[in-house]
């Protein structure tokens, strides 16, 4: 998807290795290792989240058709921002939601679906189905190895909460029955923007009757520590979860990630 080049920033997302729960079982974890100087860097990944809301030519089209300027349109219609009702739980909800199409697409290597968030009526309306898809083909004809990662993202921008994940996995569960919904309606957006390469590929992995494909749930939280104290998630035992095989379970974590996801969400209206 040319509208989603990989960003600078992902540069930042760093990969710890023997972060486990309370009782060994592990996890995958990743620390944000950001750098509020890099003016350059900030200002590219906040364009990046924008393009999540509103592309470059509906960007472009509105501003010109309503006279107003960049700011005021965004602020307006399409971003939310900390001053608006439920806008801090937005920006929370929906820039973790962004951080996990990124670590899936530039790091673990499949094809984000992304574009749910376009066309919201409100800044701040809330999106139903599934938080992310992911796809991934072996070969360019569709085969039962291809694979469909469905997962489930909490965030704790504010505060270190590790019952995210727990709240993430439990979520998940109601992803068997949701993806297809969720499948549906992302073939309808891309046929609308015209993104016929997107547009098959979510159409492919609506037809598992009779093109049969692996499924993978998984479940994310991105939450605010700076580090994992003794590697472990305290107050959770991975055995108390219900992982199933393949499942995967992520933890996102960095220093003061309210404040960040503040300035990015600033940083795209200015």
């Amino acid at each position: 998807m040319q509208e989603f080049p990989k960003p600078q920033y992902i540069g930042w997302i760093i990969k710890e290795n023997g972060i486990v729960f309370e009782d060994k079982v592990p996890l995958l974890s990743y620390r944000i290792d950001y750098d509020e100087t890099k003016d350059d860097v900030l200002d590219e990944w906040a364009d990046h989240i924008r393009k999540h809301y509103i592309r470059d030519e509906a960007l472009e089209e509105s501003i010109s058709s309503l006279h107003l300027t960049k700011k005021e349109y965004l602020s307006s219609y399409e971003i939310p921002q900390k001053c608006h009702t439920m806008g801090p739980s937005t920006i929370s909800a929906e820039w973790a939601e962004i951080l996990v199409y990124d670590l899936i697409e530039y790091v673990l290597d499949y094809v984000a679906l992304r574009g749910r968030h376009w066309n919201k009526p409100t800044p701040t309306s809330p999106v139903a189905g599934s938080d992310i898809l992911g796809a991934k083909m072996k070969k360019e004809t569709s085969s039962s190895d291809d694979e469909l990662f469905i997962i489930e993202v909490k965030a704790s921008l504010s505060k270190c909460d590790y019952n995210k994940l727990v709240k993430a996995e439990l979520d998940s569960e109601d992803d068997t029955f949701r993806h297809s919904i969720s499948l549906n309606f992302m073939r309808r957006k891309y046929l609308e923007a015209h993104e016929d390469v997107l547009m098959r590929l979510a159409e492919r992995f609506q037809q598992k009757a009779n093109m049969p494909y692996k499924i993978r749930y998984g479940a994310a939280a991105v939450v605010t520590q700076k580090e994992i104290k003794n590697k472990t998630i305290t107050g959770i035992n991975g055995s108390d979860l219900n992982i199933k095989v393949d499942d995967q379970i992520f933890l996102i974590h960095g220093d003061r990630l309210m404040n960040l996801a503040y300035n990015l969400y600033e940083r795209i209206i200015k």
